[in-house]
């Protein structure tokens, strides 16, 4: 998380992905606060060509927190400061955080009571097999086949690029009639030809994106139509940079779907790219059912998280992100 402070006693925060080493990120962070101290907070493109060297997670965050805090400023959520609302509610998935079929089951039907109808569930993948072939695609058609019947409605396969380039394209010909919403990350990055192997020899959609911190890089993607939903992760992009991604993948007629596993500031900046965007199709958050860490979650969007209601998000509709942040629980839960 970052904090951004005006001289009006405002401030704007910000949240990034981290990645598996959060206190080098903040040490990015602090690094980065002398570059920025006195230069006019709404002046955000300035300050962009100002950080244009640094890493992707402080653009990202600092962006989130200067929109946030001129939303604050203007008394105006985001989404009316960009190109004003595209729709009245944004359709919500849970990422279920993975575990055995038995787990998942339990996760499925306590989103669904808490008002999810989207869902990403994990690919498991066997480790101690050195060939994994139709056995691993029936399993896999198996289990979700079982999520469905047990009420998750619409299902994504989130291979988080275990899969082998072979095996993502058996995957995605196994479960043409399944009819995901898309097999997310399905491998790793690979050769471009290998990326139009698995797309283009099935009608299975397939989402990219979420590590990629090029534009350039999306844009490759889309010429080569390997790709039926972009994966941009807010953190990494903020909200300016996952819009201007949006906007090319609409000029590709393709959708995007925010990356987004942290925070309630994260999902609050995600929401405010929903809300501004046409080509939106639905936003995931990290689904937790561990009592502390929700608790911990509510205590820091000082009880303004957005809700979901019958597979939607409610639009936050106050300044800036629309949460009330508890710096008091940040330091709570820091320390």
């Amino acid at each position: 998380m970052v904090a951004v402070r005006a001289g009006e006693g405002l401030t704007g925060y910000g949240e990034t992905s981290g990645g598996r080493d959060p206190r080098t990120a903040a040490q990015r962070m602090l690094s980065y606060s002398e570059v920025l101290e006195g230069r006019d907070a709404l002046a955000s493109e300035a300050v962009r060509g100002v950080l244009s060297e640094a890493p992707a997670e402080v653009r990202g965050a600092i962006d989130i927190a200067l929109l946030d805090l001129r939303g604050k400023i203007a008394e105006a959520p985001v989404y009316d400061l960009l190109a004003g609302r595209t729709r009245d509610k944004a359709r919500a998935m849970a990422a279920l955080p993975g575990a055995a079929e038995p787990a998942l089951m339990e996760q499925v039907a306590a989103a669904r009571a808490e008002g999810f109808r989207a869902f990403s569930v994990p690919l498991s993948v066997p480790l101690d097999v050195p060939t994994r072939g139709r056995a691993f695609f029936a399993s896999t058609e198996a289990t979700l086949t079982r999520l469905r019947e047990g009420g998750a409605d619409d299902l994504v396969l989130d291979c988080s690029g275990q899969a082998t380039a072979a095996e993502a394209a058996g995957l995605a010909a196994r479960l043409e009639r399944f009819h995901l919403m898309w097999m997310d990350e399905p491998t790793s990055e690979i050769s471009d030809q290998a990326l139009r192997k698995i797309s283009h020899e099935s009608v299975t959609p397939v989402g990219w994106g979420r590590h990629l911190l090029s534009g350039d890089r999306f844009q490759d993607l889309l010429r080569m139509q390997v790709v039926d939903v972009v994966r941009p992760d807010v953190g990494l992009h903020g909200i300016s940079g996952t819009r201007k991604i949006a906007a090319l993948a609409e000029a590709y007629y393709t959708a995007v779907a925010p990356f987004h596993r942290g925070g309630p500031i994260g999902t609050a900046a995600a929401l405010q790219v929903a809300a501004s965007v046409p080509n939106f199709v639905v936003q995931e958050i990290a689904y937790s059912a561990d009592d502390a860490e929700r608790q911990m979650d509510e205590a820091i969007a000082g009880g303004s998280q957005p809700r979901v209601t019958d597979g939607f998000f409610e639009l936050p509709s106050g300044p800036g992100l629309g949460i009330e942040v508890d710096e008091d629980a940040l330091r709570e839960y820091a320390a």
